[in-house]
């Protein structure tokens, strides 16, 4: 999905998620299974730097650890072609996907990071 302040960040998940559902499907005729890891916001070093910029209180997410994020992907190896831990991040993606149009996923990305956003 859209993520305004994290624009390159998103584009490369967008690029990944799509490489992966791409090669899943050339390669199963070969019997090699693709699944794709979307874990949403994980504590992992990368929180670290992030809240240096935005004060991460302000922002509606539960980040999940990165240990738990992993016994989730690996459960779901072979079963699913996308994996999405958790189920609060399960359900964003389900009505993003399906409910909210682009343009009303940029507007609210946006408003949430900018309300973040620490103003040094």
């Amino acid at each position: 999905m859209p993520a305004p302040y994290f624009s390159n960040y998103a584009a490369t998940k967008s690029y990944v998620l799509n490489l992966g559902m791409s090669l899943r499907w050339e390669l199963q005729k070969k019997g090699i299974d693709i699944s794709v890891l979307t874990p949403g916001p994980t504590d992992t070093p990368m929180v670290d730097g992030v809240q240096e910029s935005f004060d991460l209180s302000k922002v509606p997410l539960d980040l999940m650890s990165a240990k738990k994020v992993a016994q989730i992907a690996l459960k779901g190896l072979g079963k699913k072609a996308v994996i999405i831990p958790g189920a609060k991040n399960k359900l964003m993606a389900f009505i993003g996907k399906h409910f909210v149009g682009r343009r009303a996923s940029i507007d609210m990305g946006g408003k949430m990071m900018e309300k973040a956003l620490k103003q040094d």
